[in-house]
């Protein structure tokens, strides 16, 4: 399933507000990057304590260092080098003015870090990301793949004002991994007789998915179980299903609810049908 991570500064503690650490989690956020040093090359006070308060209700944590054009490669290799000592680490490169040299003078000498990139920045069309590091100016070789992808803002419990939200653009066993959390191996649910079977789509690498009414998703044939809604309190049925490739898919609830499993990402779904519209 898709993993929701924010993105968090100094700025979400305005006047010295505090972080309800738990209501983040339990608003279903499960990891969170926090900023170590800004656009100004100001240190972020708050991120040690954010850091260690968001680990210990069972979050993913990560850091991120805004990295500037201008500014001597070896230094910003050796801020983003300071939080892996902590954990996994990313270049938040978005500055005007930056070349695809320094990009890459910073990203080898940081080896490990990896890539957090703004939305806006792709959609409109200003730059690409290289392999498994970061985006860069237009006209850099490689191609479309990260790890993270900011997709806009949100306000969270738990924090004061906006934050920014984004995506995990891997497979959940990855998301796990990479934050040091515990790796659960899914396992396909029991067959439960007279259960109504709605879909089945083939997988490209082999097998199909078949899904019931209930959530339930059956991999045969080769096909990778990526989980299901089954065990959930479920308000309507599951219709069908979808694949995204061979590893992911989407089941599609009666009012037009989307869920995404795997690579399978989340963009929306369908108000529910005959519903009004607010006043």
């Amino acid at each position: 399933m898709t993993e929701s991570i924010i993105d968090i500064s100094k700025w979400q503690h305005p006047n010295g507000a505090a972080i309800g650490y738990k209501a983040v989690f339990d608003a279903g956020v499960r990891a969170v990057i926090i900023e170590a040093r800004d656009e100004d090359g100001a240190v972020n006070p708050y991120f040690a304590e954010d850091w260690k308060g968001f680990a210990a209700v069972g979050m993913g944590v990560g850091g991120y260092v805004f990295c500037r054009p201008g500014v001597d490669p070896v230094s910003q290799a050796d801020d983003l080098k300071k939080i892996l000592q902590w954990g996994p680490a990313w270049a938040d490169i978005e500055a005007d003015g930056f070349t695809v040299e320094l990009e890459r003078a910073i990203m080898e000498k940081a080896e490990g870090a990896g890539a957090y990139v703004p939305g806006y920045v792709l959609e409109a069309g200003s730059g690409y990301m290289v392999g498994p590091a970061a985006w860069t100016t237009s006209g850099s070789p490689g191609s479309l793949d990260a790890t993270i992808l900011q997709h806009g803002v949100a306000t969270i419990p738990g924090i004061e004002g906006d934050v920014d939200v984004d995506t995990w653009e891997d497979s959940s066993e990855a998301f796990l991994e990479r934050f040091g959390l515990k790796v659960v191996v899914a396992s396909p649910p029991a067959v439960a007789l007279g259960e109504k079977i709605v879909g089945m789509v083939g997988c490209s690498s082999g097998g199909y998915w078949i899904c019931s009414a209930a959530g339930a998703v059956y991999a045969l044939g080769g096909a990778p179980y990526l989980g299901g809604l089954n065990g959930n309190a479920l308000s309507e049925p599951i219709v069908d299903i979808a694949a995204a490739g061979p590893r992911g898919y989407w089941l599609v609830s009666e009012s037009g609810a989307v869920n995404g499993f795997g690579r399978a990402r989340y963009a929306g779904g369908v108000p529910k049908l005959g519903a009004k519209p607010a006043a």
